[in-house]
């Protein structure tokens, strides 16, 4: 079973941050085979905080994530000449876009996406992360795509039980709104 490294719905994975707090309700990620370009679409982003101090984190985390000469891609990001972060306001939300160009498929290894004996490419079905799919089909755990087409799923990671954990959930976007 391929080791998933790098968690896409989480922003900071892409950056090397550890315990990264800023997270997205829903990631929409789309593979490009005949272009070779990853997409992932984080979708109303969050920060989980615990303590009242999280915040000061999440203020450190939000401002190398919104600075450029700041932050560096992970290795896992290959060409890092044509990896680009962009933010957007949505809605009174906050969107962030990534995407980047891969030369060898092993480089999405580390988010999980991989071809099987058959050459089609697969994600294993982790109940928490919520994959849906209209190009896909689950078989067996994995989810399976055609290795030809542009293949498309969301994920929706199982957050809505952080309160009683005894997290807080911070809207990035009202929390922008609050440090202007």
């Amino acid at each position: 079973m391929l080791e998933v490294k790098i968690a896409f719905f989480v922003i900071g994975a892409f950056f090397g941050m550890q315990n990264a707090r800023i997270v997205a309700e829903k990631t929409v990620v789309t593979l490009h085979p005949e272009q070779q370009l990853i997409e992932f679409e984080q979708q109303n982003l969050y920060a989980v905080l615990m303590r009242k101090e999280d915040s000061l984190l999440l203020n450190e985390e939000w401002k190398i994530l919104n600075t450029p000469e700041n932050r560096s891609w992970v290795k896992e990001v290959s060409d890092k000449d044509t990896a680009v972060l962009e933010f957007r306001k949505e809605d009174k939300s906050i969107t962030a876009y990534i995407a980047f160009t891969y030369s060898e498929e092993k480089v999405l290894q580390p988010f999980g996406l991989y071809k099987n004996k058959e050459g089609k490419w697969c994600i294993k079905n982790i109940p928490d992360w919520n994959i849906e799919s209209k190009e896909g089909t689950l078989k067996g755990g994995y989810w399976v795509f055609d290795a030809q087409q542009k293949i498309r799923f969301s994920v929706r990671p199982y957050f809505e039980t952080i309160e009683k954990q005894g997290y807080t959930k911070q809207d990035i976007y009202s929390y922008i709104v609050r440090s202007q």
